[in-house]
């Protein structure tokens, strides 16, 4: 189990380390403009839902964020290792996962770079102990993010959601109740 953390800790090092690609590879969209997408369920923040475009214009770059504790996804696009904060102005198709975030947060990354050199020296138990209380910590935090996103929001071929990334960049709210409205 212990070894599952050392990958963990030593991937996310690595990109931390390393940071990303700095060359721009072909094909890589040429204007970004700064871009969020805001997510509340009845009125509240939805933190922790995995938001995507997908360009309707083409293209294999990816655009991508999970919001934060007040809703808001801020856009990056991607293309293999290569990344850059902004979405590219156009219309995308969007897919909503609520709950998605599996990824570390900052607090969860920031205690394994303060636990690092203690877990290397624990005896393979209490690796294995710490292990599981970090996974049960990990999987309540997980547990306790709201499920709502309906089904077919959550992947591009059935969503109905449509993003249009103006000129200018700026903000579209998605707000999802009970009748499930797409506000912009």
């Amino acid at each position: 189990m212990h070894t599952r953390i050392i990958i963990i800790f030593v991937t996310v090092f690595g990109f931390i380390v390393t940071g990303c690609s700095s060359k721009v590879p072909p094909g890589f969209p040429k204007k970004l403009k700064p871009f969020s997408v805001k997510v509340l369920h009845e009125g509240k923040p939805l933190a922790g839902t995995a938001v995507s475009l997908f360009s309707e214009g083409g293209g294999n770059f990816l655009v991508g964020s999970v919001t934060d504790a007040d809703g808001v996804a801020a856009m990056k696009t991607s293309l293999n290792a290569y990344s850059q904060t902004g979405a590219p102005p156009g219309t995308y198709k969007c897919a909503l996962t609520s709950g998605a975030d599996s990824s570390l947060t900052k607090g969860e990354i920031e205690e394994l770079k303060g636990k690092s050199k203690e877990i290397w020296s624990m005896s393979d138990d209490e690796k294995d102990q710490w292990d599981s209380e970090w996974n049960a910590r990990r999987l309540r935090r997980l547990a306790a993010i709201p499920k709502v996103v309906p089904k077919e929001w959550q992947q591009s071929g059935t969503s109905p959601l449509k993003i249009t990334v103006p000129a200018g960049g700026g903000t579209v709210t998605i707000e999802i109740t009970d009748e499930k409205t797409f506000v912009q």
